[in-house]
């Protein structure tokens, strides 16, 4: 082994005074002396310790050749494996996780060709391909670790698919209904029976079809049940909310019969109040909600289709109702017609529709016997229209 040169020793020989010298075999000479002394070790004396001193720096000189591109390509290979690392953080970040478990796989199969290959390149190069061994280590970690969560998260997509599905084949079988009450908290009886419910109540599982519902309150002060019956018809997949002030005095149980008869005749008219939206009318005096409910007009009757003015009257009936919030209150004792349509007085906008119907001159005023709602206004609004000769009256 060569010894070190001194301070004394070192030359400052520049690259000026070598282009200086035309003797080549004596520039070469120097040069081969700038190189050692740039070492700072001195070549050793002996033939023999030479040979083995210079086989040394060549060794060293190929194997810096040699490991340099290797500790390059680990590098460039851990920066590929960061790069499409980051892109499957932005795909989770975007929540697209259906692309990223699709990612995920094309992450892996990476990680696995990069994993190999620096195992083989780090026997060559062992102190920068351990780090990149570790680093591999550290990306398969956190790959396994995105793609629990991504797998966690489809499998609670698919739980939330398959539970929407289910409940989109119960909204297409079952309606729903929504009592309140006031008075509150009355029993519920549902079909003659009891359901052991009080109000408010929503009942969610109703079939296609009419129910006759009754709510009953009692009174301890006059000891006394009050109690509220009418029909209500459920469309599937649809909610229908009624809310049903009781009226006092009507007993249905524990009272004598002429009893009951003298408050059933002073008691006031029952109404059902609710709210619906009009989908399209079918003629001058009934609408269909977005229920599919039929609602027929109380207190007027418009021309049949084919007849004058029924067009007309149909497309008044649409301007107060399609797409529209309707008020309509329903007779609790008479709610259906013999079609089957829901007998109400309607409200647009606090304005009774069949009155403004009258009014045009688009409608006849018809107050059936049963009626329990006030006919002055009918009446007076077809008085004026025919004063007026508008409308049907016209002709």
């Amino acid at each position: 082994m060569g010894e070190y040169f001194t301070d004394e020793e070192r030359a400052p020989w520049t690259l000026k005074e070598l282009q200086d010298d035309y003797d080549l075999i004596g520039a070469g000479e120097r040069l081969q002396d700038m190189w050692t002394r740039g070492l700072f070790i001195k070549p050793p004396e002996g033939i023999i310790q030479r040979i083995i001193w210079t086989a040394g720096v060549l060794l060293e000189l190929a194997f810096s050749i040699t490991t340099t591109p290797i500790a390059i390509a680990l590098f460039l290979m851990e920066e590929s494996v960061q790069t499409i690392g980051m892109g499957a953080f932005f795909l989770n970040t975007a929540r697209a996780y259906n692309i990223l478990d699709e990612y995920l796989d094309v992450y892996e199969g990476f990680l696995d060709v990069t994993t190999r290959l620096s195992q083989t390149l780090a026997f060559l190069n062992p102190v920068t391909g351990g780090a990149t061994q570790i680093y591999m280590y550290t990306a398969k970690s956190n790959l396994k670790a995105m793609r629990y969560a991504n797998d966690k998260r489809l499998a609670d997509e698919l739980a939330k698919a398959e539970n929407r599905d289910k409940l989109k084949e119960e909204a297409e079988k079952y309606g729903t209904l929504a009592l309140r009450s006031s008075p509150s908290n009355a029993e519920i009886w549902i079909n003659g029976k009891n359901t052991e419910l009080l109000t408010p109540e929503t009942f969610k599982k109703l079939e296609k079809g009419k129910y006759r519902i009754e709510l009953r309150k009692y009174s301890a002060q006059r000891e006394e049940w009050d109690i509220f019956a009418f029909e209500v018809y459920i469309v599937p997949g649809k909610k229908k909310e009624v809310m049903v002030h009781i009226p006092k005095g009507v007993s249905g149980e524990g009272e004598e019969e002429g009893k009951t008869e003298e408050k059933t005749e002073n008691k006031l008219p029952q109404w059902i109040k609710s709210e619906v939206r009009g989908d399209h009318a079918i003629d001058g005096d009934t609408f269909v909600t977005t229920d599919g409910e039929k609602i027929r007009l109380l207190g007027c009757d418009a021309p049949e289709l084919g007849m004058p003015w029924a067009d007309i009257a149909k497309a008044f009936l649409d301007s107060k109702t399609t797409d529209k919030k309707v008020e309509i209150k329903i007779q609790a004792q008479v709610p259906f017609d013999s079609y089957g349509r829901t007998l109400a007085v309607c409200y647009y906008r606090d304005e009774n529709i069949a009155v403004a119907l009258i009014a045009a001159g688009l409608a006849r005023a018809f107050i059936a016997e049963d009626a329990t709602y006030d006919p002055t206004r009918y009446l007076e609004a077809e008085k004026l229209a025919r004063a007026r000769k508008i409308g049907i009256w016209s002709e």
